[in-house]
């Protein structure tokens, strides 16, 4: 179609062509002008007026993109209609006329919703490429274009074989498309939009990681000039929220934030495409709302919803959508504010999107989804009614498999919940939400919180209704199975650590709950299983990277080769990575390294899994890192014993575990959950009254009490008033918990005989707020009555899981790499650091620590105890001991920390590191061994880091301790500990602690137990 070489013609190309480099928009209204006289000059000649009207049709188009005037688009759709009728069958340029003219009733469907333009739109391509002889070069933008409007239908129709065709004409017309064609660009973000769209339906993390790269590259190609980085930015954005939306990366949203926003300032307003960009915009800012609570970004996010809304007619096909957008949003903002007149226009919006949304559509069953949570919300009866029938509708048109599903299925079954309790049909609707909850933890795809929530509820309503008896779609231990099994699933490997923190906290799940099940089924086995599996899940993962693979090794090189390097570079970005960016001082200036980071710790985290699936499948590695046994963790306790106490609101027990024993149950029906609780705030109270940090002794005058260090002589008011609490909590435990149980292992002979004649050992494993409380201090103490106490009959320790107990001891090693008799110990010590109160007495600690062990003792102090220099010395020696301020981060566990030289050594910080030769770790510091209230299940404290991160033993703190009292308890401690290093053979940390324990008990008098209580051994 090259008929006139006139200069006029050949200067309206070069407008258009100059102004698709640059987007100057004169150049743009220049090149109409010139192709409309164009059009009058050509007179009679058909295939002059053809070629006139292809460029004026193309340059008006393109001016429509610009301006959104319908005008322009009319009269370039009658230019290519027109030039259809002037070409003779069999012309050449037949299928680029049919390619123009689809776009132009694609580009208008866009506008006005009408299907008919989109249906002649697919016509025209498919005929335009059934024309076009396979090699030539027209061939790619028109696959390009079918599959745009394939995608397009896809959006109303729902239909998977629309996408998946889209799909595949994309992928080939980017095969077709030579390396630096100025198409490639707009290709590659249209694969990457319906990679997005096809991941939206499937769940499949791969199309998203995808269409993130393809939309990437899309972006680096295209200039910053050109009229369509508006619509990469934008495209880029919205896969990025979407992998926000499952990964928690909060690098992800607010990027996906800055690229809509700039889309926004590079589009001229009446530009078509700016709603959109407002209404994507809108959406990442209501989401950025939900965690941080700013009222100001969902303030925003109306405005650009509402905004959106006004600049597109009325028949849109992105109506329904945006009706629905701006729905959530008002519905959220009634939820802070508790305006009724958000809630209507919410349900308002919701119906007329309902109404705009064909029947078909993969957008119906959220529609319907959403507007029965809204009239849930508002919950009158009939409202409640109708959005179960919305609810129900949703699942009916939701495919199985649609990640969707379990979300949909669990709030229908909370609607059945809501009914049932407010007495309407109860029997029936208690049934009905039985299977409504049993259908969303079936689901295999999807968020699995939902199957989880559901689970949950299913429990309580089987609780709640013991007397059903229809057939029920699961037992109550077989839901417990299902949902611990989830639970790795929500917080999976791939989130950064805090995400997976606030997952375990949001979900609520009492793992006690199931095992008191267990316990009440007599399945002691199963409790002590499921006890095992869902205690310091987050540490589990972590230390699930470290596993050493010889055996996989041995059969399957390339396999073990393949996973190595995937957990390698999992610890280095799921740790270090997730720690960074959880952090208030994370570097803007990093965030293009720390995003990729963030990409990759995600697509590790897929490798990973994919990898563990295929190992699974070999012959003799089917329970490949699965969760263990019975039978392997009944192994923990030899040698002593272990006790396990479950605390849970229906029944406290005691599971006991004795080598060549079967499982000890010890019911403990004289103690209770609530009472747990109130001893836990009790202490806590006691606790918060203290002292802070190792030498802040100054009473709440503000006097120092240095040189009255309280012994057995006397003590204050308040330490009277503490005196008589600890008794009294002290005394419930022994009475109500450790006396029971003391009794029943007696009668096994247990504390006949302990190792080596000595006091036999109790490693404690408690649950809820157990874990907070000193079962090791347990006992009568006088004026109480005749002293009675369980130090007098045991040495305790704890563990937070079981796994820890059955850790095979790595030979010490010399500094040539030969073996050690004795261990290499580093002993570091920070009596003045910088904006901490000084502790002067832990150079005492250093002192008393290298007499006991001589050259031995690698004695680091200011300003050379460094955080790396720490580190690197806890790498090269079997045993640390570290005397400075430690500190417990309330707000954010993984910041707790102890204080060095140059700056915190933080428990973020410890997870990214593994010392498999790592014996023994002493704390003496102030809250090491303090968890999180919400998660005392997950042992969020620095002295499980140092159990995590390899150490066999670790001795550490309940609360803040004296700076005196240190040196008191790490004479005896360390004098044990080199006698029983001379004798060769394990060392025994827990006796050297109840000795030194016992010494300073004598020295500040018994009554003071807040001094000699907090010193815990855990471990082995």
């Amino acid at each position: 179609m090259d008929p006139s070489q006139d200069t006029q013609g050949e200067s309206g190309k070069a407008f258009y062509e100059r102004y698709r480099q640059h987007g100057n928009i004169e150049d743009l209204e220049r090149c109409v002008a010139i192709w409309r006289e164009e059009v009058q000059s050509a007179g009679n000649s058909d295939v002059e007026t053809a070629y006139a009207l292809h460029y004026l049709g193309l340059a008006l188009q393109a001016l429509f993109e610009c301006y959104g005037q319908p005008n322009d688009l009319e009269e370039a759709i009658a230019s290519y209609q027109h030039v259809l009728k002037l070409m003779p069958d069999g012309n050449a340029d037949m299928p680029s006329a049919l390619n123009n003219l689809g776009n132009a009733l694609q580009t208008r469907y866009e506008s006005s919703g009408s299907s008919v333009d989109l249906q002649d739109a697919i016509f025209h391509y498919t005929h335009a490429i059934e024309l076009t002889p396979e090699g030539s070069p027209a061939m790619a933008p028109q696959l390009n274009n079918l599959g745009n409007a394939l995608l397009t239908r896809y959006k109303f129709s729902g239909s998977s074989v629309d996408l998946q065709d889209a799909i595949v004409h994309y992928t080939h017309a980017i095969e077709l498309n030579p390396e630096g064609s100025p198409y490639m660009a707009s290709w590659l973000n249209n694969l990457g939009t319906a990679l997005r769209r096809r991941y939206e339906s499937s769940g499949s993390s791969v199309d998203l990681q995808d269409a993130i790269v393809h939309h990437t590259h899309a972006m680096e190609l295209t200039p910053e000039s050109s009229p369509d980085m508006a619509s990469r930015l934008n495209n880029l954005g919205n896969a990025l929220w979407t992998r926000y939306e499952s990964s928690g990366s909060s690098v992800d949203l607010q990027d996906a934030i800055v690229h809509h926003t700039h889309a926004i300032e590079l589009t001229p307003e009446g530009s078509p495409g700016m709603a959109s960009w407002l209404n994507n915009l809108g959406i990442a800012l209501r989401t950025r709302y939900k965690s941080s609570g700013s009222s100001v970004d969902l303030q925003d996010a109306i405005v650009h919803f509402t905004h959106a809304i006004e600049l597109i007619p009325e028949d849109s096909p992105d109506m329904a959508s945006w009706l629905n957008n701006l729905a959530i949003a008002l519905q959220t903002r009634y939820e802070s504010s508790g305006s009724s007149v958000d809630l209507q226009d919410a349900i308002v919006h919701y119906t007329h999107a309902i109404e705009l949304t064909p029947e078909g559509s993969p957008y119906m069953a959220s529609w319907l989804n959403n507007l029965g949570i809204a009239l849930w919300t508002q919950y009158h009866s009939v409202d409640l009614q109708d959005a179960i029938v919305h609810h129900t509708h949703a699942i009916e048109l939701t495919p199985k498999g649609h990640p969707k599903r379990a979300c949909y299925f669990y709030r229908l079954g909370t609607l059945y919940f809501l009914s049932m309790e407010s007495g309407y049909k109860e029997a029936d609707n208690a049934i009905q939400a039985m299977h409504a909850f049993a259908g969303a933890m079936e689901q295999p795809s999807g968020d699995p919180y939902w199957s989880v929530k559901a689970g949950l509820k299913y429990i309580e309503l089987l609780s709640m209704t013991p007397s059903i008896s229809t057939p029920l779609p699961l037992t109550k231990l077989d839901a417990h199975q299902q949902i611990l099994n989830l639970i790795p699933r929500v917080i999976w490997l791939g989130y950064d650590l805090q995400k997976r923190y606030r997952k375990l906290t949001s979900l609520n799940v009492s793992v006690s709950h199931a095992v008191a099940d267990a316990i009440t089924a007599g399945k002691y086995q199963q409790a002590l299983e499921w006890l095992e599996c869902s205690r310091a899940i987050v540490w589990a993962q972590v230390l699930q990277l470290h596993t050493p693979l010889d055996d996989l090794a041995q059969h399957h090189p390339q396999l073990a080769s393949r996973l190595q390097a995937t957990s390698t570079a999992l610890q280095k970005d799921a740790s270090e990575l997730h720690a960074t960016l959880a952090s208030s001082n994370f570097p803007t200036s990093s965030k293009g390294h720390f995003h990729t980071r963030a990409k990759d710790a995600y697509d590790f985290a897929l490798e990973y899994d994919h990898i563990i699936k295929e190992v699974r499948l070999l012959e003799g590695f089917k329970n490949f890192l699965q969760p263990k046994q019975a039978s392997q963790l009944m192994a923990s306790c030899i040698p002593g014993v272990v006790v396990i106490i479950n605390m849970h609101r229906s029944r406290c027990d005691a599971l006991v575990l004795i080598h060549n024993e079967d499982i000890i149950h010890i019911p403990l029906p004289l103690f209770s959950y609530n009472h747990a609780r109130e001893l836990q705030t009790q202490l806590w109270s006691i606790v918060r009254r203290r002292p802070k940090a190792r030498n802040d002794m100054r009473d709440s005058d503000g006097n120092d009490l240095t040189e009255s260090f309280p012994t057995a002589a006397g003590s204050s008011d308040t330490q009277l008033d503490e005196e008589v609490e600890m008794r009294t909590i002290l005394y419930d435990l022994w009475a109500q918990i450790v006396r029971p149980i003391v009794d029943a292992l007696k009668h096994k002979g247990f504390f006949e005989s302990g190792l080596g004649g000595d006091l036999p050992h109790i490693t404690w494993c408690p649950t809820g707020p157990l874990v907070f409380l000193p079962l090791h201090a347990a006992g009568i103490y006088p004026p109480h009555g005749i002293s009675e106490t369980i130090m007098d009959v045991a040495v305790s320790s704890y563990t937070p899981t079981l796994d820890v107990l059955l850790r095979p001891r790595a030979p010490r090693r010399d500094n040539n790499g030969g073996h050690a008799n004795y261990p290499k110990l580093l002993v570091v010590h920070q009596p003045n650091v910088p904006g901490y109160v000084p502790i002067p007495r832990t150079v005492d600690e250093a002192e008393e620590i290298h007499k006991a062990f001589r050259s031995r003792a690698n004695v680091v102090d200011e300003p050379n105890g460094t955080v790396e220099a720490v580190l690197e010395g806890m790498r090269t020696h079997d045993w640390v001991h570290l005397a400075c301020h430690g500190m417990q981060d309330i707000e954010n566990r993984l910041n707790s920390a102890f204080a060095l030289s140059d700056g915190k050594l933080t428990l973020s910080r410890l997870m990214s590191e593994h010392i498999p030769s790592a014996e023994l770790a002493v704390l003496s510091a102030c809250q090491t061994a303090m968890g999180d209230e919400e998660l005392p299940e997950e042992a969020i404290h620095l002295a499980a880091g140092m159990l995590n991160i390899g150490y066999r033993s670790v001795i550490g703190t309940m609360w803040s301790i004296y700076d005196e009292s240190a040196p008191i308890v790490m004479k005896p401690f360390y004098r044990t500990m080199a006698k029983q290093v001379a004798k060769g053979g394990e060392v025994q940390p827990a006796y050297a602690l109840h000795e030194a324990t016992r010494v300073l008990r004598k020295k500040v008098g018994e009554k003071n137990f807040m001094q000699w209580v907090p010193y815990i051994h855990l471990g082995l």
